[in-house]
């Protein structure tokens, strides 16, 4: 055919296509999920919004692109928090949705996370990209919380671990499984949910794409299985920005100057950085971004054409987690004490959140009570003076109730000042006045002031529930609560009250696993550490022996799963029992420690300083005993009594040093302390911790 024939008109009877037809017909251009992201997403929230740039987490672009390959099948993506690893999910279906359109299901936790990853991530992707928003069709059912339908036959599915009925429904060819390290054990009486959506996608074998994407936990979690087993695994390796060596980098060459012990300080102070391995040149922040955007995807053993791709990522190479946060997080954890894991949760923590590496479950061992009664103090009857706050704890027995009273001082350093034990049997109303007067009572603190109990608990679990409910239904008020242990792995201390009880009364669930992996492991720790557990010389070695009366074990479950839970290896545990209830109460009660400690220390000083002008005022001679001293008020211009020096004296050795330290600071240099001197305006001490019931 000549160039002349293309002059001529179509010959009559033949179609005419319109704009959208020749839309549908035109041969579309193979792209990468990467390259669609580029051109057509914009993002809406997070902290660095507009247009998606490649170069924001430059190591997302080959994990969608790597999925969107014909022979691969499925991808793990083992990362930790704040890498943008659920982004790489989300620009995958984008790009599938617009060009390759068929059913997906996205699988998250729980219902809420659910909700607000349809609300906030996905919901505001479709609808911010003009091409995504050519397909929408306009009408509002099409787009819900749980559902997104586009005219082009996209349907998109969110459904959460343990709703067995939506993982069961539709067969899929895209599936999104992700945080999977936290979904729930089994769906009801069904299987996992793990097994169960991949069961959906028996109907497009050869043409799926599943996606799995989580924070590790355990090793035998869904994600660090899932990374284990595919063909391919690869770790990302940055490109030093000073020598341009390739390199994967390590904890081991994060740094922070040797002479800083403080994590806040580090972190506050951005005093981390990374050494090249290579010229040894220092990254900071800045520099580190550099290198991870120039870096690449490396495999470790490099397979053809793999079916399964699994990619690994740990916190530092995220521009959203500063070098010295990752080193702060690291000292907090202090993770080795004599070879062993000293503080099992912050090591978790450092692990998981930032290594992206599962804990290896392993049987407890015990903290040793011989040498825990062997640190014990000679301290009290007096409230010791770094303490701020006390709880008291009921546990209730058959044939008694065995109460504990906790002082506790800032960060959680805590004293046990009185272990109290009201025999009888509690179906008897004379024991449970008898726990009201406890509960009633007040204690000496060493800057003068007297501290009742500001929160109390009492076990509900046992023979007794019904006793129990009816002594705390009437006395929320004063902060007596009743409590619930819950033994189960990872639930939080305290979990919000409920009322769905016999005695419809706000019950607080306690995770006793938690609290008993926080006691053992603040057992561990040195004096003057924060958390460190003080224990008085006066109690005998019963009360040591059931402080550490149960251990933990690992219980193995069908599948290859284990379970960390805690035996009593001691027929009595009520001591830590007790430390448990006091923990949860605290955490119920959340005081500003702080604050409480300091305002006693002031009440002291001021207590020291009204002593010293009444020992001043007080003419020579004229007491002359202990006893007169203790008679003698002064009263000032209010008429309110002043406590005598004898009092003041009373309150301990702190309260001594503070009035010498008075003495020396007000005395001009050059002259004795009993140089007269102008009398300054009396202050009282604040009294409103006396008022707290």
């Amino acid at each position: 055919m000549s160039s002349l024939a293309l002059a001529y008109p179509p010959a009559e009877g033949c179609p005419v296509w319109t704009n959208g037809e020749r839309r549908v017909w035109r041969k579309r251009m193979p792209t990468t999920p990467s390259e669609w992201n580029k051109r057509h997403r914009v993002v809406t929230a997070g902290s660095r919004p507009g247009p998606w740039r490649e170069e924001t987490v430059p190591y997302i672009a080959e994990v969608m692109d790597t999925l969107d390959l014909r022979h691969v099948e499925r991808v793990a993506f083992c990362a930790s928090p704040q890498t943008g690893k659920s982004d790489a999910a989300h620009g995958f279906l984008a790009k599938r949705a617009d060009h390759e359109p068929g059913p997906a299901l996205v699988v998250m936790p729980d219902w809420q996370l659910t909700k607000r990853v349809s609300g906030n991530r996905l919901g505001p992707m479709f609808s911010s990209s003009p091409r995504l928003q050519e397909l929408q069709t306009g009408n509002p059912d099409d787009i819900t919380t749980l559902e997104f339908h586009l005219a082009n036959g996209f349907d998109l599915y969110l459904s959460w671990a343990s709703s067995a009925s939506m993982l069961s429904q539709i067969s899929i060819q895209y599936l999104v499984r992700d945080e999977c390290d936290k979904y729930v054990e089994t769906c009801g009486k069904e299987t996992d949910p793990m097994s169960l959506s991949f069961v959906r996608t028996n109907a497009y074998r050869g043409k799926r794409k599943i996606m799995d994407i989580s924070t590790p936990t355990l090793e035998e979690g869904p994600i660090w299985q899932q990374l284990n087993s595919c063909e391919e695994i690869r770790d990302y390796w940055a490109a030093c920005p000073f020598c341009g060596s390739l390199q994967k980098m390590t904890f081991e060459n994060i740094r922070w100057p040797e002479e800083e012990k403080d994590p806040e300080k580090i972190k506050g102070g951005h005093l981390g950085w990374y050494e090249c391995e290579d010229c040894g040149e220092h990254w900071d922040d800045f520099r580190r971004d550099q290198a991870v955007r120039a870096g690449s995807w490396v495999p470790r053993v490099r397979r053809d054409r793999p079916a399964s791709v699994g990619f690994h990522l740990p916190a530092w190479y995220s521009p959203f987690v500063s070098l010295s946060e990752v080193a702060a997080a690291y000292i907090k954890a202090k993770p080795v004490r004599d070879g062993k894991v000293r503080d099992r949760r912050a090591w978790i923590n450092y692990l998981n959140q930032y290594a992206a590496l599962p804990y290896v479950e392993e049987e407890g061992e015990l903290p040793d009570w011989e040498k825990i009664r062997q640190r014990a103090e000679n301290y009290g009857p007096l409230v010791p003076m770094r303490a701020g706050v006390l709880t008291a704890y009921a546990d209730v027995q058959d044939d008694r109730i065995e109460a504990e009273v906790v002082a506790w001082g800032e960060e959680e350093e805590s004293w046990s000042i009185e272990r109290h034990i009201i025999p009888g049997v509690p179906s008897t109303p004379m024991v449970w006045r008898a726990l009201d007067e406890f509960f009633r009572r007040r204690w000496r603190h060493e800057s003068g002031a007297e501290l009742r109990i500001a929160a109390a608990g009492v076990d509900t679990g046992g023979h007794f529930t019904k006793q129990v409910y009816q002594f705390v239904k009437k006395k929320y008020h004063r902060r007596i609560y009743g409590t619930k242990g819950a033994s189960q792995a990872g639930k939080p201390l305290v979990s919000r009250p409920t009322k769905s009880n016999l005695g419809k009364i706000p019950l607080f669930s306690v995770g006793t696993d938690t609290a008993k992996e926080t006691i053992y492991s603040r057992l561990n720790l040195d004096p003057g550490e924060p958390g460190y557990m003080h224990l008085p010389e006066k109690y005998d070695e019963e009360y040591f022996k059931q402080l550490v009366s149960e251990k933990p074990k690992i219980k193995y479950l069908p599948g290859g799963r284990t379970r960390r839970e805690w035996v009593k290896i001691r027929e009595r545990n009520e001591t830590l029992d007790l430390w448990v209830g006091n923990m949860a109460i605290l955490a119920i009660l959340n005081p500003n420690l702080r604050k409480l400690v300091r305002e006693l220390a002031r009440q002291a000083k001021d207590s020291a300083q009204i002593a010293l002008d009444l020992e001043e005022d007080q003419p020579a001679g004229e007491i002359e005993d202990d006893q007169d001293i203790e008679q003698s008020d002064q009263v000032d211009e209010d008429g309110e009594v002043l406590e005598s020096a004898r009092t003041v004296a009373e309150t301990g050795t702190r309260l001594a040093e503070a009035l010498q330290d008075l003495r020396d600071s007000k005395a001009p240099a050059g002259s004795s302390t009993g140089k007269p001197r102008t009398r300054g305006k009396k202050r009282r001490g604040s009294s409103w911790m006396n008022g707290w019931k």
